[in-house]
C-alpha cells in the first residue's frame, strides 16, 4: 500500500498537454501559393492581351486585318485569352482549397470569431445574393482567427465587387465592339483596377498564410 503522504515521484508526473489551439492544423503557405501564382498568370495574360490590342502593329500580331474595305475578325479565344482563361480557373481552384483548409485552421484556433463552417465558407460563393456578403463574412472569420484582426479584408472583397460590377458595366458599355478591337478608356480603367486587386488579393492570402504557417510549425 502506497503511503499517502509520501511525495509524489517524478515518474508520476502527467504527460505535457499539446498547446491549444494548434493540434490538427495543416499549413496552407502551398495552396495560397498556387493560387496567387495562377491569379498573377491570369493577370499577366489580361495585360498582355490588352498591349496586344492596344498595338497590335508594332506587336505585328493583330487580329484585325484590312482587305479593300472589309475587315475580317479573328474567331475564337487568341493565345492571351486562352491563358486568362486557364489561369484564372485554375486560380480559382486552388483559392477554394486555400480557403477550405485556412478556415479550418481558424474553425481549430477560434471557432468562436468563425460565423460559418470551413464547407460554408466556400460554398457560400455559389449562394445567389449570399455570395455579395458571406465570403468577406467568411474571410473576416479567418483573419481575425489567424493574426489577431480583420485588417485589410474589407479592401480585398471591395476590389473584388468593385471589379465584377465594373467588368459588367464595361461588357455593356461596349455592346457589339469587337473583343480584339483598339481597348477604351474605361477598359483601360478597368485593366489598372484588376492589377490593384490581384495585390489586394495576394496580400491578404499571404498574410493568413504566414500567420497560419506560423501556428503550424510552433
Amino acid at each position: 500500500m502506497e503511503n499517502p503522504y509520501q511525495a509524489p515521484s517524478a515518474d508520476s508526473s502527467p504527460p505535457p498537454l499539446p498547446m491549444p489551439g494548434v493540434e490538427g492544423l495543416k499549413n496552407p503557405r502551398l495552396l495560397g501559393l498556387f493560387a496567387v501564382f495562377f491569379y498573377a498568370l491570369g493577370t499577366l495574360g489580361e495585360v498582355a492581351d490588352h498591349f496586344q490590342r492596344s498595338f497590335p502593329a508594332e506587336i505585328g500580331i493583330s487580329a484585325l486585318h484590312q482587305h479593300d474595305t472589309y475587315y475580317v475578325v479573328a474567331e475564337g479565344l487568341g493565345l492571351f485569352e486562352w491563358l486568362m482563361l486557364g489561369a484564372f480557373l485554375a486560380g480559382i481552384l486552388f483559392f477554394f482549397l486555400w480557403k477550405y483548409r485556412a478556415a479550418r485552421n481558424a474553425w481549430i484556433l477560434d471557432p468562436s470569431v468563425m460565423k460559418m463552417t470551413p464547407a460554408m465558407s466556400v460554398g457560400c460563393y455559389f449562394i445567389p445574393i449570399l455570395n455579395f456578403i458571406w465570403p468577406c463574412r467568411a474571410m473576416a472569420g479567418i483573419a481575425k482567427a489567424s493574426y489577431g484582426s480583420t485588417a485589410g479584408v474589407a479592401l480585398w472583397w471591395s476590389t473584388q465587387m468593385i471589379a465584377l460590377v465594373g467588368g459588367i458595366v464595361v461588357v455593356a458599355m461596349l455592346g457589339e465592339h469587337p473583343p480584339d478591337a483598339v481597348p477604351t478608356m474605361a477598359e483601360h480603367l478597368l485593366l489598372l483596377w484588376s492589377i490593384f486587386t490581384f495585390v489586394c488579393a495576394w496580400k491578404i492570402v499571404m498574410r493568413i498564410s504566414k500567420a497560419q504557417a506560423a501556428r503550424c510549425a510552433a
